[in-house]
């Protein structure tokens, strides 16, 4: 009556024999259950991807961090959560990190600060051994903490943190930094052994090449500026360690003018050595002295003989600059130095349509030959996983594909770095029939902006069957090239594919239609989920399916179809064909395309490209097809124009600094003449190390350009002062070089020394550094040794020039105005 209620019917399935049990239809009165035709079975879903971890098999989880979080701080989480969860598992499971990128920059950092820590060492060392005074060594030292804290300080400011890129920019400028406060403590020093008071010492000793070091660290600032406005993936690398550079430069440049002369006045002793306790306890070995002299004294005998043969200075030095241009085909050429990592990474592909099974077995064959190198310490194998992205999730499972990654022990433990044990595991698998197996060590910790293969070949055209052929005998050609592997085509063979043709009329005549058929082989094949049922709180799907239908072909063809006029096979109406499905097609700025690929093994990508280029360009093609080329040679080639024109914005910007700082315009060219004396230096370094010429290289390249001069700076300020106070210009040169050499090879020697931990690539992820530390320490060394003499015979020679041009210019006034 007045009240209402709810109607309901409780069916839900608690057990299998609540299925089972379940009337289906009713025959003569009598019920007709499922368990009298079909079969109820606990299972699972098909496997359709496998993962192993060290051949047990494991439930991989792939973690990815949002794009702006940190690495470190996120695998740092991760752990924590591990740990917590690890106590709640029961006793046969466990975690286990098989991959951890966290790992790889966090011993990047430590030995990259390590690098920081020996080339402050080194560079306080070289004070040391020139000067001989333990003060002297710590009023210069304190630039080094003072200079970090204010680029410290900036770098927090300016939006970056401490890694890998700003940590190397400490390491790179960790020499640089001394350099102005060796000038200025050099010259007061100099200033008290002849006598001067402490303060006026330091005053006047500052004051004195005050000017010469602003300048000089100006060009080594202004040469990072355009570094900084360079877009793509090396601002990204390199924006950060040329702020951390001009930073510390600039914070060091204030701690010269300010805090050294400071201490100087209140620490250091003045007199002659002998005449000094603190001296005479702090005095290097004499041999050492001696060696001082003798190089003194060399050099005023190679100047004195430079300024006599002016000529052939110059000839000799240029001689030696085109000799370094012929020996720069023999350096190679690539866009990134390899960074070894510690990991391998197998790809395998089997032909299209195999098995999970079959694929299984190739991959237990790939971990046991992977299991027998001594440098392995972790395998990860993913069965149906044919790219990172599909291992995560994304994509789907590809049943005759995986994925096997190898980490190694470290390096410190091995002999082999991860590209040779790359091309070990490569030969060893080589033999294994029916698979497409590539094998590489990834050589870049930097992912967005990096293309997925050194070489990559785009062909272009219309018809896709011309395509294909000129895909195969391109390919072909390619893989002739020494140095080339894994050569891989977009062009993949179709998946082998059974394809159900209807007759429409025959099933239109049994009242089926196309979409009916088609609903009841999926049915049949793949099966539908029916209903669900609950176990202690978890829904199960209940999957129907006939098992027979999925065995072959032929029962595929007798699958029973329900028509309106009853049952129906499906050999009646439609005919079962095996055929290769579609192939993937790539278009390319709206055309057809096809994409080849490669990794490269024991040479550089520049040889490889100019190779493959010469063998495709024998190549005779249609009307409408050519060749382009992709992959890290474009990146290259893009980088390496951004990079160009920033080297010329910093000579530019270098000379017109040095052209405000001595009003003139001709000795700026003289002081600029280090630029390729350095080239050279930098030649030989890369030849002399096994480098390559690469985007850090052209990096190093840029900065050299800012610190070769500052040396020469110094010298050509001082012979300007003693010219302004009534010295002649050859006796004024033959007395700056030899009080300027002190100072200039303290300078050049300590950015050398600190610099060498990275030029030598010490250190997990220093590859990325050593090429640019290797082209400054090889130019500097030799720009400074050179330069010292070529600079001021140039400088002499461009005078001479000067003076004869002001001698034309006033004859001819001269003549005019007797004219008049």
């Amino acid at each position: 009556g007045s009240k209402e209620y709810l109607v309901r019917i409780p069916g839900a399935f608690f057990d299998l024999k609540d299925i089972e049990g379940v009337v289906v239809y009713t025959a003569a009165g009598a019920p007709v259950r499922l368990l009298d035709f079909a079969r109820v079975e606990d299972g699972f879903k098909d496997v359709s991807m496998a993962s192993r971890l060290d051949r047990r098999d494991s439930i991989g989880i792939v973690i990815q961090k949002q794009p702006t979080a940190n690495t470190v701080e996120v695998m740092r989480s991760v752990r924590r959560e591990i740990a917590d969860m690890e106590r709640e598992l029961p006793g046969n499971l466990k975690f286990r990190v098989a991959f951890d990128q966290a790992s790889f920059i966090e011993d990047s950092i430590r030995d990259l600060t390590k690098n920081v820590i020996v080339g402050a060492v080194l560079a306080a060392f070289i004070i040391y051994v020139f000067l001989g005074s333990l003060r002297s060594t710590l009023i210069v030292c304190t630039a080094i903490p003072v200079a970090f804290i204010g680029a410290c300080m900036l770098i927090y400011f300016s939006g970056e943190t401490l890694n890998m890129m700003t940590l190397g920019g400490l390491a790179l400028g960790v020499g640089m930094i001394v350099d102005d406060a060796i000038v200025v403590l050099e010259n007061i020093y100099r200033h008290r052994r002849q006598g001067a008071g402490a303060i006026n010492a330091a005053v006047h000793g500052a004051s004195e090449v005050g000017g010469a070091v602003i300048g000089a660290t100006l060009t080594s600032v202004a040469v990072f500026i355009p570094v900084i406005f360079v877009t793509g993936l090396t601002s990204e690398l390199f924006t950060p360690l040329s702020l951390t550079v001009a930073f510390a430069l600039g914070a060091s440049l204030f701690v010269a003018l300010t805090l050294v002369p400071m201490l100087a006045s209140r620490l250091l002793r003045g007199g002659p050595a002998a005449d000094n306790p603190e001296a005479r306890r702090f005095r290097l070995p004499r041999p050492s002295g001696a060696w001082l002299e003798r190089v003194g004294a060399f050099y005023r005998t190679a100047l004195n003989w430079g300024l006599r043969h002016r000529r052939r200075t110059v000839l000799i030095a240029a001689g030696a600059f085109v000799a370094s241009l012929a020996l720069v085909p023999l350096v190679g050429v690539e866009f990134l130095p390899p960074t070894d990592q510690g990991q391998v990474s197998v790809t395998l592909r089997m032909p299209r349509g195999t098995s999970l099974e079959a694929t299984d077995r190739v991959v237990a064959m790939i971990e046991r030959e992977a299991a027998q190198l001594p440098e392995v310490e972790t395998i990860f194998a993913s069965v149906g996983a044919g790219s990172h992205e599909a291992r995560a999730g994304f994509g789907g499972a590809e049943p005759d594909r995986a994925m096997i990654d190898l980490l190694l022990v470290d390096r410190s433990k091995r002999g082999r770095s991860a590209a040779e044990v790359a091309e070990d595991l490569r030969r060893r698998l080589a033999g294994i029939p029916g698979a497409e197996i590539k094998v590489e060590a990834p050589e870049t910790m930097f992912g967005g902006g990096v293309a997925a293969a050194p070489v990559e070949v785009i062909l272009k055209g219309d018809d896709l069957d011309t395509l294909k052929s000129l895909a195969d005998r391109a390919r072909a050609e390619i893989a002739q090239v020494p140095g080339v592997r894994d050569l891989e085509s977009s062009l993949d063979e179709g998946r082998p594919e059974a394809r159900v043709i209807v007759d429409r009329e025959r099933a239109a005549a049994r009242g089926l239609s196309v979409a009916a058929v088609a609903s009841g082989i999926r049915s049949a094949v793949q099966g539908e989920v029916a209903t669900r049922y609950r176990v202690e709180g978890t829904e199960i799907d209940v999957r129907v399916q006939l098992q027979e239908a999925r065995e072959s072909l032929i029962d595929l063809e007798n699958v029973t179809l329900m028509g309106p006029a009853g049952p129906v096979k499906l050999r009646d109406v439609a005919e079962v064909r095996i055929a290769e499905g579609p192939v993937a097609i790539q278009r390319r700025d709206q055309a057809r395309a096809v994409s080849i690929t490669a990794n490269l093994a024991g040479r550089d990508l520049n040889s490889v490209i100019q190779d493959i280029r010469e063998r495709l360009g024998r190549m005779a093609l249609p009307p409408g097809y050519r060749f382009e080329y992709g992959g890290e040679a474009q990146e290259m080639a893009e980088s390496f124009g951004t990079l160009g024109t920033a080297l010329i914005l910093a000579v530019l910007l270098v000379y017109m600094i040095l052209a405000i700082q001595f009003e003139s315009l001709g000795q700026p060219l003289a002081l600029m003449l280090s630029v390729p004396v350095a080239v050279t230096g930098m030649v030989l370094g890369l030849l002399l190390t096994g480098r390559t010429f690469n985007v850090p290289a052209f990096i190093g390249v840029i900065v050299a350009v800012g610190v070769v001069v500052k040396n020469a700076i110094v010298l050509i300020d001082y012979i300007n002062q003693l010219r302004a106070r009534g010295l002649e210009r050859d006796e004024a040169i033959m007395q700056a070089g030899p009080i300027r050499l002190r100072p200039v090879l303290m300078t050049a020697a300590t950015t050398i020394l600190a610099m060498l931990p990275l030029a030598l690539g010490i250190g997990e992820g220093a590859e990325l550094e050593a090429p640019l530390a290797t082209v400054v320490v090889g130019g500097l060394l030799l720009s400074t040794v050179v330069s010292l003499v070529l600079v001021p015979v140039v400088y002499a020679i461009f005078d001479d020039w000067g003076r004869g041009l002001a001698y034309r210019l006033t004859r001819r006034t001269g003549a005019q105005a007797g004219q008049a």
